[in-house]
């Protein structure tokens, strides 16, 4: 890490800026870093989502700890009001695009292949051979870790989150997902891979 860096905050948006940071390093070791700050992306991510369940303790963040089981917490107890597999943007008009407050946009099941795959890289990393920039492995995992950190990108934007469900009269409605989630990758252009 560089020394003279700025550390980004402890939310999913600077875990994913610490991963790119690591990315652009260029160092094999540097990849492992970069696993690492995509896992917790990704868990703080869902653990955002899980802030606004209405079970949510300490205890229900125990019990629900592992992304998929949270998901699945999170679809069950809201699906009488919105399906949680579809994007949507929350308004307080929706005649007026000004008063747009937040989106929510899904977590998709490829998103989670992703994550399970981040083990290979963070479990058996140290048994392979990594000592060549110019490796198979390398390009493979710098490619592999790359595409997951771009995917994430929409999803860390601040403006994404279940949050604005606990809005008094707060209007739903449903948006195109690769609509939503330009807007969202818009949102973020500093830490454009």
């Amino acid at each position: 890490m560089l020394h003279n860096q700025k550390y980004p905050r402890l939310d999913c948006h600077g875990f994913l800026e610490r991963a790119f940071i690591w990315l652009k390093l260029g160092q094999d070791n540097e990849l492992f870093y970069a696993a690492l700050e995509l896992r917790f992306t990704f868990e703080k991510l869902m653990i955002k989502h899980g802030n606004v369940s209405t079970n949510y303790s300490r205890d229900f963040l125990k019990s629900n700890w592992k992304p998929k089981k949270l998901r699945n917490r999170l679809i069950d107890e809201f699906k009488s009001r919105l399906d949680l597999k579809k994007a949507y943007k929350f308004t307080l008009d929706p005649t007026r695009d000004a008063s747009t407050m937040g989106y929510y946009l899904p977590i998709s099941d490829d998103l989670f292949v992703f994550y399970g795959q981040l083990n290979n890289y963070l479990h058996a990393q140290w048994a392979i051979n990594m000592f060549s920039p110019t490796s198979d492995w390398y390009k493979d995992t710098y490619t592999f870790l790359s595409g997951f950190a771009d995917k994430l990108i929409p999803h860390a934007s601040p403006e994404n989150s279940l949050d604005y469900l606990s809005i008094p009269n707060i209007q739903i409605e449903e948006m195109e997902f690769q609509q939503l989630e330009q807007i969202l990758r818009d949102t973020l252009p500093r830490i454009q891979g």
